[in-house]
């Protein structure tokens, strides 16, 4: 414990290191990306309801960007009145 060789492209393995990165992940809008770094950390007891919630939103995110995307390909014009018939 000292000293940990490693690449210098290879991230900390340091779990302050891997609270730092999904910190700025989040902050960046990438909760895909702090979920895979909490997912590594070598205690998961304290983050299990985080890492559901978290799963649960990038799902979600999903969802509306297939919504999005299929609205946008449509081609059918947008309203923002009611909905007359």
């Amino acid at each position: 414990t000292l000293f940990i060789v490693r690449k210098a492209e290879t991230p900390s393995p340091a779990a302050d290191q891997r609270l730092a990165r999904a910190r700025l992940a989040l902050d960046g809008g990438q909760a895909d990306v702090a979920l895979a770094e909490i997912a590594r950390l070598p205690s998961q007891k304290g983050a299990t309801e985080w890492m559901k919630a978290a799963r649960r939103y990038i799902e979600a995110q999903r969802a509306l960007d297939i919504l999005e995307s299929s609205a946008l390909t449509a081609g059918a014009p947008l309203s923002t009145g009611p909905v007359t018939q």
